[in-house]
């Protein structure tokens, strides 16, 4: 109910109570109304926006947990991704390695360019670059554990591949390993400087006057020029022999021996590694000789063979 006075207007309140017939009057002045009214309305307002923006800072902490909880989650599989790419690193520098090494025995120009190492580095960069060429386009926002399977099996795959790379690669190295062995081992140079004074076969020997097997040639040489080794072995005797003289016997393996005889002096002793070209001897006149020169021979499994067949330089 509203009373009004020729000065200020009322707003007047009346309260009725539920039991007995008390009434309670509360009079308010309009200005005061409208103020409490206007205060009121603002309190209810910035209630509400506290509110609107407290659930928000709770649905963003919410958020920042499971963003804390999957940048957590993602780290530890960056890291197993991280290691598996270091360790196809490793396998890759493997391969390099090999490639080195087969290009050397090869006979390929051993010292590997700038621009060779950059094409390698290159074609590493390609292999992590072809894992994420299959991955398809949602998955690279890292929503799921199909992302990181994917790219830890790619990756396993790469690893897989190259490893069998380094199987074939072992496996050609060392067939060309036993290649160059065999070439090493195998006699192809001429022991000394000279001329040939008796060949390879059947002749008259100079001290009996009968045909005799020469299961070698002679070399005449001045005395005390150098004997070399004719490729790479062990010396198996270094010592005086009744026919020979001071004599020096190599075995080089894969069925090849060869033997030096005559010499005036010998620079090696049994057990001795030798490789082609070695100083192994001094030419001389011991043993059954007419003059100086380097008796040689070249024994394959056991049997004589013609020396000059071995002479390649």
């Amino acid at each position: 109910m509203r009373s009004k006075s020729s000065k200020n207007e009322k707003i007047t309140f009346m309260l009725f109570m539920e039991k007995g017939d008390r009434v309670r009057k509360i009079t308010l002045s309009r200005r005061f109304a409208q103020y409490s009214l206007i205060v009121g309305s603002i309190f209810c307002l910035l209630l509400i926006i506290m509110s609107v923006h407290y659930f928000h800072l709770l649905g963003s902490q919410s958020e920042f947990r499971k963003a804390r909880i999957q940048n957590f989650y993602l780290s530890k599989k960056m890291g197993g991704i991280e290691g598996k790419v270091h360790n196809i690193d490793k396998v890759i520098e493997q391969v390099q390695e090999l490639s080195k090494k087969l290009n050397i025995i090869a006979g390929v120009k051993a010292d590997i360019s700038e621009e060779v190492f950059l094409q390698d580095n290159e074609s590493s960069f390609q292999i992590s670059e072809s894992i994420l060429e299959d991955v398809p386009a949602p998955l690279l926002q890292w929503e799921d554990d199909t992302t990181f399977d994917h790219l830890s099996l790619k990756l396993d795959h790469q690893k897989e591949s190259l490893a069998s790379k380094i199987v074939s690669l072992e496996e050609i190295l060392n067939i060309l390993n036993d290649r160059t062995s065999v070439l090493t081992s195998t006699p192809s140079i001429r022991p000394t400087r000279g001329w040939i004074s008796s060949g390879f076969g059947m002749r008259i020997d100079p001290w009996t006057g009968k045909k005799h097997m020469h299961e070698g040639i002679d070399i005449a040489a001045r005395a005390g020029s150098e004997v070399r080794a004719a490729a790479d072995g062990v010396i198996i005797f270094a010592g005086m022999n009744p026919t020979l003289g001071k004599g020096v016997v190599i075995n080089h393996g894969y069925g090849f021996v060869t033997r030096y005889g005559h010499n005036s002096e010998i620079y090696v002793e049994i057990g001795k590694k030798v490789r082609r070209g070695d100083v192994i001897a001094a030419i001389g006149s011991t043993g059954r000789s007419t003059g100086p020169h380097l008796h040689y021979e070249v024994v394959r499994n056991q049997k004589p063979i013609n020396p000059m067949n071995y002479i390649l330089d």
